[in-house]
């Protein structure tokens, strides 16, 4: 139990700082001109995909989680343990 604790303030710790990292680099970037590589997106829209996008490299994750969990075992933990930070963050800003 306690080694799971330790698992989930892991994983809650990496998902708020790549949540921070994801909204800090969330601006609107200029127009650019259509990239080579696919023709009818501008250099602003490639990126502000990639800034959509978070991705969690499997090594990183698989030091949290039993071996035995399944990718989508280990994503439904890591909301689980996103709404439940959540829903303390909003409890403590009501006080």
């Amino acid at each position: 139990m306690r080694m799971m604790k330790r698992v989930a303030v892991s994983i809650l710790a990496a998902a708020m700082a790549l949540s921070l990292m994801t909204a800090c680099g969330g601006g609107d970037a200029p127009s650019a001109p259509e990239t080579p590589s696919n023709p009818g997106t501008s250099q602003g829209e490639e990126k502000k995909d990639e800034l959509d996008k978070v991705v969690i490299k499997n090594d990183t994750l698989r030091k949290y989680f039993p071996r035995s969990y399944t990718p989508k075992q280990m994503e439904d933990t890591i909301i689980k343990l996103l709404d439940q930070w959540q829903r303390k963050q909003q409890r403590q800003n009501e006080r």
